[in-house]
């Protein structure tokens, strides 16, 4: 188990910032992390668990303690009659998995093509996409307590999942080793919900299209976005969504519907765009951050917007957190001042606060 010391964490992230590790550990197996974090948490040095590296921002000062990057591999398929059941070690890339699962003709997790990082992190944020997210076809998250000093199985009632959170987010207790995840064994897709996939398909909303049908057009709406990792295409160096879509009252969108229209220099009928979430609307973020003056595209120095989507904040090269987080700053104060709503973070920060 060899430790690597004074360790760039840049080039371990998609957006490429970030300063060194102290301490810094590649883990192949589940007893090398447990081994690594029981010594650390016995002289009391902090510990950064890193999967992908595509839902981060570390601190230009870097991590002074030690980073264990996960990279736990091993996929095992169990079959019955109605459902097949597959653990996933926690390194393995989510997009890879997914894509395996299109092949294999198992339905359920199709709508998270090409999302990138790593399987163990997508419950973390209960990651989602196109209608979709992990929570609907996890059956259970394998995890080291570090307080009870245990492996223990964490089944998905227990992960207290909502939009992009879950009990495992901002919570160090809990090191995922793997997830358990529950497929069906079919060659047509989970009914399409989501308009934009409905309209690159060509069918109606709740049609059952073949999965890789679906999986081919999720990837060119991702690669559309700027939200599929390639190293040649600076407008994918990111993390993806920086923003989550707000979610806000039946009564609050009618307050800002109204201001919207009294706003228009001509007279219009278009509606503020949003989702119906229960008893709440969820509205689009990147709407908001355009109509508060932040075009795609828009550069502030080495960083700035994606020319593909005003969601996804891009580091261009020679960029530093610190500019990221004053742009990001920026933009949520202004989205606060025009709008009223306050636009939350979705990546984890380390070292650094929004």
């Amino acid at each position: 188990m060899p430790i690597a010391f004074d360790v760039p964490l840049a080039p371990l992230t998609t957006l490429k910032l970030g300063g060194r590790a102290l301490k810094f550990l590649s883990a192949q197996t589940e007893n090398d992390i447990i081994e690594s974090i029981n010594n650390s948490d016995a002289i009391g040095e902090p510990v950064l668990i890193l999967g992908g590296g595509s839902n981060v921002v570390i601190s230009d000062n870097g991590f002074s303690g030690l980073v264990i990057r996960n990279c736990l591999q091993g996929i095992t398929t169990y079959s019955s009659s109605e459902e097949t059941q597959v653990y996933v070690a926690a390194g393995e890339s989510l997009a890879d998995f997914v894509a395996q699962m299109v092949d294999a003709s198992l339905s359920g997790i199709e709508m998270l093509s090409g999302i990138p990082g790593t399987v163990g992190a997508a419950p973390v944020q209960n990651v989602g996409a196109y209608g979709s997210d992990i929570s609907q076809v996890l059956q259970d998250v394998r995890v080291y307590d570090r307080k009870q000093k245990q492996i223990k199985t964490i089944n998905v009632a227990e992960c207290d999942f909502n939009y992009r959170n879950s009990i495992f987010r901002n919570n160090s207790r809990y090191i995922i080793l793997g997830v358990t995840v529950k497929l069906i064994k079919r060659n047509y897709a989970s009914p399409v919900c989501y308009k934009e996939l409905a309209q690159a398909l060509q069918i109606n909303i709740g049609s059952k299209p073949p999965l890789g049908q679906v999986h081919k057009a999720i990837l060119q709406l991702r690669r559309n976005k700027g939200m599929l990792l390639d190293t040649d295409d600076t407008e994918s160096c990111s993390v993806g969504s920086f923003f989550k879509n707000p979610m806000i009252t039946q009564q609050k969108f009618l307050l800002l519907q109204n201001q919207f229209l009294q706003s228009q220099k001509e007279k219009s009928e278009d509606s503020i765009p949003h989702f119906i979430d229960g008893d709440q609307l969820k509205i689009p973020a990147a709407w908001l951050i355009e109509q508060a003056g932040f075009h795609k595209g828009y550069q502030k120095g080495p960083v700035g917007i994606s020319r593909k989507h005003a969601l996804a904040l891009v580091n261009r090269g020679g960029g530093t957190t610190c500019e990221l987080i004053i742009l990001a700053r920026e933009i949520r104060d202004t989205v606060l001042d025009k709008f009223g709503i306050l636009l939350e973070a979705e990546p984890v920060f380390v070292g650094i606060t929004l």
